[in-house]
């Protein structure tokens, strides 16, 4: 009869211990933690937050805990009961005594029970605690190892040496293909080489420039398999020799402000201008043959203002998509420049206060849902277009 009051009464205090005694476990560690960081023991809040309390600590709040609600448990049921007289020991019989002997192992052994949890909860705790620690020093590691690549690769850059320039690009663009955090950061690098003016006397300086080209070409190009997504390309002031930019899909800001363009061909054949911003504000294209043949324009704004555009220029079969193609102010004296087949989906495309004394404009709009802007009279031209705005 006894061991069915009292082994119930027993199994409540153990799950009331168990929760009370958690709750408490954790204001003691946030007192303990906010004690160790008003003191400023930083290395000791570390370990703190891989160990929290001492085993010991944990162990013995535990004990104590379950000990207190144990007592309390029972003399709640004394006084439930109505304070009943204590019988001595003579008055139990052997069953009653054997169901004693019972109810003080089971208590031990719960008092086991929760030694062990405790010591298999710390262990987790630490575990996973160690095992975070180990990933931020293998984060830190990593970020270490990444920054020197980038500042050797960039000294490398810099060097007298052909060989050891080629080497900046190749590890610069590693770099870039591994880390996407520092990948705006190398391709800056990149561009600021290619803004660079072209060294006196050193033949090699050409093949340097144009393996960064094909870096971007490889990276950028709409069928490449490494692809480099939004990525600014600050290009102002850049001379250029036969640069060849076909298939390239500019997805970010793009500057070519001031850029000039020579040898005998400039070509961005099929190239794909998508970001908000396209610049080609006072760039110089003197290349015997400048093609945007196939180009599709969907930015918001590209800008060919104040541009210099002398001999053919092809901006046949050119899609402007939602965009304002701006030539306003562009000098187009001498050039021929072909917009056959162009097709506007509620584009603009714009001539206005370009310079075209002499020019020859070839227009034929495949698809006219925008606006031309700034265009001669018929008479003007070969093949002139009418302003329709």
């Amino acid at each position: 009869m006894l061991s069915i009051v009292i082994q119930p009464a027993l199994m409540v205090a153990g799950i009331a211990a168990a929760w009370l005694a958690g709750r408490i476990l954790r204001l003691l560690r946030a007192l303990w933690r906010s004690s160790l960081f008003r003191g400023g023991n930083r290395r000791a809040s570390d370990e703190l937050q891989v160990n929290g309390l001492p085993m010991g600590w944990a162990v013995g709040g535990w004990l104590l805990l379950g000990v207190l609600l144990v007592g309390g448990t029972g003399f709640g049921a004394y006084v439930l009961l109505g304070r009943p007289r204590l019988p001595t020991a003579s008055a139990f019989s052997t069953s009653e005594l054997l169901d004693l002997l019972k109810i003080a192992l089971s208590v031990v052994a719960g008092f086991g029970g929760v030694v062990a949890l405790t010591v298999a909860y710390r262990r987790q705790r630490v575990a996973e605690a160690t095992h975070r620690l180990a990933l931020i020093q293998e984060q830190r590691e990593h970020g270490k190892l990444l920054h020197e690549r980038f500042g050797a690769a960039s000294a490398n850059l810099g060097d007298d040496r052909f060989p050891t320039r080629l080497a900046g690009v190749h590890a610069l663009t590693a770099l870039a293909d591994e880390s996407l955090e520092q990948r705006q950061q190398c391709v800056d690098i990149l561009c600021a080489y290619l803004r660079t003016p072209y060294p006196d006397g050193d033949p090699a300086e050409r093949e340097v420039r144009n393996a960064v080209i094909s870096v971007l070409l490889d990276r950028m190009g709409r069928f490449s398999s490494a692809s480099w997504e939004d990525i600014n390309i600050d290009l102002r002031g850049a001379q250029f020799v036969d640069l060849d930019l076909s298939d390239i899909t500019f997805s970010a800001t793009t500057n070519f402000d001031r850029a000039v363009f020579l040898g005998d061909h400039t070509r961005f054949d099929g190239a794909e201008f998508a970001a908000n911003r396209t610049s080609f504000r006072g760039a110089k294209f003197t290349a015997g043959h400048t093609s945007f043949r196939g180009a599709t324009f969907a930015g918001q704004h590209v800008t060919f203002a104040g541009a210099v555009l002398t001999g053919a220029v092809d901006f046949s079969n050119v899609r402007v998509r939602l965009a304002w193609l701006d030539f306003s102010g562009a000098r187009l004296a001498g050039a021929v420049v072909d917009f056959t087949d162009l097709v506007l989906s509620n584009g603009t495309l714009d001539l206005t206060d370009a310079d075209l004394d002499t020019a020859q404009l070839l227009i034929d709009p495949k698809h006219h849902e925008g606006r031309l802007l700034g265009f001669p009279a018929p008479e003007n031209g070969p093949r002139g277009g009418t302003t329709t705005d």
